[in-house]
């Protein structure tokens, strides 16, 4: 069936952390004189992110909440009982400021939108990813954006899903969705009767991108370019 609308996830998606995660909180740290060895932090930030699996799943708690208990988590693991270092640290990562573009994205974006698509974010975020959005120079070209902590729901919720498709007046099955963690996005994407597009790229910020199986139809990309090869291939365009 043709395809009328593709929505894409935001982080690890289309944005990633420059400085890394690990690198903008071993930055913190050691500012602080805390001297934790990179490669154990990352084992922490890594563990720590994978006991959120849980509530990600549940989709019930605010992006910005489940900041605020991973990063606890993550104090906690290390011993460090800084709650001003941990204050400046989530709200320096809630900013986005290091987030930059992957290098494939906006042309592909671009093309996508001369083939007649019209194109969406669903994000699971605080308001501060429109400015992302806007920084990073992509803003204007989608025609919706969906934004977790603006509308009241979270990824994999339903209801954020059918929340997106209204805005634009599309069905479910005229509809594509882009994201790279398979809780939130591909698992939310199914249970919306939209057509999953799991994105497996090889990043340096994939904490959270959880994995996972389903008996429904997923495709695998590699790259938002491999988007554009995909739709030929289906014939969805």
């Amino acid at each position: 069936m043709k395809k009328k609308v593709i929505f894409f996830d935001l982080g690890e998606t289309l944005v990633y952390r420059n400085p890394s995660l690990v690198n903008i909180s071993f930055r913190f740290l050691k500012k602080e004189g805390y001297n934790i060895p990179k490669k154990y932090l990352s084992e922490v930030l890594n563990a720590c992110a994978l006991k959120m699996r849980p509530i990600v799943e549940s989709g019930k708690i605010s992006d910005s909440k489940k900041w605020e208990i991973y990063i606890s988590m993550v104090f906690k693991k290390l011993n460090i009982k800084n709650k001003n270092l941990m204050l400046n640290l989530m709200q320096h990562l809630k900013k986005g400021t290091s987030f930059r573009l992957f290098s494939d994205v906006k042309k592909s974006l671009i093309y996508l939108k001369k083939k007649g698509f019209k194109l969406g974010i669903i994000s699971n975020a605080s308001p501060e990813a429109e400015n992302i959005l806007k920084r990073t120079g992509i803003y204007d070209i989608f025609d919706s954006i969906i934004i977790s902590e603006k509308v009241g729901f979270e990824k994999p919720d339903v209801n954020i899903y059918k929340k997106a498709l209204k805005t634009i007046n599309v069905l479910p099955e005229e509809t594509i969705f882009v994201g790279d963690n398979f809780i939130a996005d591909i698992k939310g994407a199914i249970k919306a009767n939209i057509t999953p597009v799991w994105l497996r790229r090889k990043s340096k910020n994939n904490e959270f991108s959880y994995d996972g199986n389903t008996t429904a139809k997923v495709f695998k990309i590699k790259d938002i370019s491999g988007l554009i090869k995909l739709i030929k291939k289906e014939g969805w365009n």
